[in-house]
């Protein structure tokens, strides 16, 4: 049964990607959407947990949510850019690789010498399995909307960035995963919104992000982050946070595979063998990293 708990995590946030895409709008109409409904669950949550909220936790967790909500926005904006299929498994190597070195450089971890190995060629087998997924077969590459490659290298840091930030800044008041949901929650919420406002505000033409059917029908989405947050939290409990991480790198073979099978986002036998190799060193380098 624990198991099945901490599968749950990995199957919401595989989900999440596919579902905002087949909802459609661009990347603000799905930010909003997703982190609207994790705001509405969060406040469900509340009202039944009542947790104590210092304002300490208020703060930190209201920092943590506008940085998830940066960084999945952006994510948003390269899957527009590149399809499902090719950022995801980018993305998630990146938040693997970040999320390790911010726990050596800060928190001190890897102390032992055999675990900096370890920890070494985890993280070369992931970035090597990271370029395999970007190989493109010549008459592919030829089809493909190009895009700067400065452009995408600076939306994947700052991407990953917010989501290194959307992990750490709890930790800095030891909160509560269940006391900081909802902090969190209004975060997004609020940096959503603000994001909105400014493409309005900059673009006097936009359209109403507030009235538009595709935030609304992002809603979806943020149901299934929220669900596998929540699952999340019980699942690290259960099995504990290196299991439970552990188990959450099966997200990335759920969103990669269902970009090509439900988004029809074409891959040739090439260019699938490489994504296959690909994914498969990112998740072996993600569950030794979550397990050291």
């Amino acid at each position: 049964m624990n198991l099945l708990i901490g599968l749950i995590p990995a199957i919401g946030w595989g989900i999440m990607p596919l579902i905002a895409t087949k909802a459609g709008g661009d990347h603000i109409n799905q930010i909003m959407g997703t982190t609207y409904a994790t705001l509405i669950t969060a406040i469900v949550i509340y009202v039944i947990s009542q947790p104590q909220i210092s304002w300490q936790l208020l703060l930190m967790g209201m920092l943590s949510g506008a940085c998830w909500a940066t960084g999945q926005m952006l994510q948003y904006q390269l899957f527009q850019k590149m399809t499902v299929s090719k950022a995801m498994p980018i993305s998630t190597g990146l938040q693997i690789i970040g999320t390790a070195l911010i726990g050596v450089l800060v928190f001190g971890e890897w102390a032992a010498t055999s675990m900096k190995i370890i920890g070494t060629l985890a993280i070369i087998g992931i970035i090597f399995g990271m370029y395999f997924t970007t190989i493109r077969s010549k008459s592919q590459a030829g089809t493909e909307k190009r895009y700067s490659t400065a452009s995408l290298i600076i939306t994947f840091i700052v991407s990953t960035m917010g989501y290194l930030g959307y992990n750490i800044f709890p930790q800095l008041v030891g909160a509560d995963p269940w006391a900081g949901f909802l902090p969190q929650g209004i975060g997004m919420a609020l940096m959503a919104t603000i994001f909105a406002l400014y493409r309005t505000h900059r673009t006097p033409t936009a359209k109403n992000y507030f009235t538009e059917g595709a935030t609304w029908r992002n809603l979806a989405s943020g149901f299934f982050f929220a669900l596998a947050a929540l699952f999340y939290i019980v699942s690290a409990r259960r099995n504990g946070v290196a299991t439970g991480f552990a188990l959450t790198q099966m997200s990335v073979v759920i969103s990669t595979i269902g970009g090509i099978l439900f988004l029809h986002e074409h891959k040739t036998k090439k260019e699938l063998t490489f994504t296959l190799i690909g994914l498969a060193l990112v998740m072996v380098g993600g569950i030794t990293i979550g397990i050291m």
